[in-house]
């Protein structure tokens, strides 16, 4: 994997070329709007049992990838289908995670997920991934790896707040941005078309 490189000066934000192939992209995204064709979920803001849909603050359609057993894996049992989607995201997080970051990371602990963005207005206001419930894993990093060329749609542009609002310079469809799930970020409304991501979040013991 080529080494990251930085589109702010400071560690809020890192993007890198996952190195999908043009078929592994149609792949990932070809798996997940089937998944949201079978079952599609409108998008939902808040954690555990305060999670709810709330339009005004996130407008999306989404579906969760299952996650491989891998004591018992096949390519027709539950996860098999996804299983090289999170080996490849893990593998992604953790490389980026030891060149910058080193948080103590162990594992995915939700599920990956999938995410549409549909114009006039898919969106999702200013929010955090940390979460707010002592009983779950503590999220620390999370990405969202691009599926959508930058043709395929107008707006959508992820911004992050760290002492002033910044966008983002990532477009391609095969890039991973990553961050520390603490951070205030935020995608723009999309205006033309559809965008699509893959979202995640890697985990571990709380911070200390």
């Amino acid at each position: 994997m080529r080494a990251p490189y930085p589109v702010m000066a400071d560690p809020s934000v890192k993007c890198v070329d996952a190195e999908l192939s043009p078929m592994q992209i149609k792949a990932i995204r070809e798996y997940g709007d089937g998944l949201i064709a079978a079952h599609p979920l409108a998008a939902k803001v808040g954690y555990n049992e305060s999670s709810h849909a709330d339009p005004v603050l996130r407008q999306a359609v989404t579906q969760w990838l299952p996650q491989p057993d891998y004591g018992r894996l096949t390519t027709l049992g539950p996860g098999g289908e996804s299983a090289w989607i999170y080996a490849m995201a893990w593998t992604v997080v953790q490389q980026v995670n030891g060149l910058i970051w080193r948080y103590d990371l162990t594992d995915f602990y939700d599920q990956l997920h999938y995410v549409r963005y549909d114009a006039p207005s898919g969106h999702f206001a200013w929010h955090r991934d940390s979460g707010d419930d002592w009983r779950r894993v503590q999220r620390k990093l999370a990405f969202s790896l691009l599926l959508s060329d930058p043709g395929e749609y107008d707006g959508g542009e992820f911004q992050i707040f760290d002492g002033g609002e910044r966008t983002v310079q990532a477009s391609e469809a095969g890039t991973m941005i990553l961050f520390p799930a603490f951070t205030q970020h935020r995608g723009l409304p999309v205006t033309r078309g559809e965008r699509r991501a893959l979202i995640g979040w890697a985990g571990g013991l709380p911070f200390k």
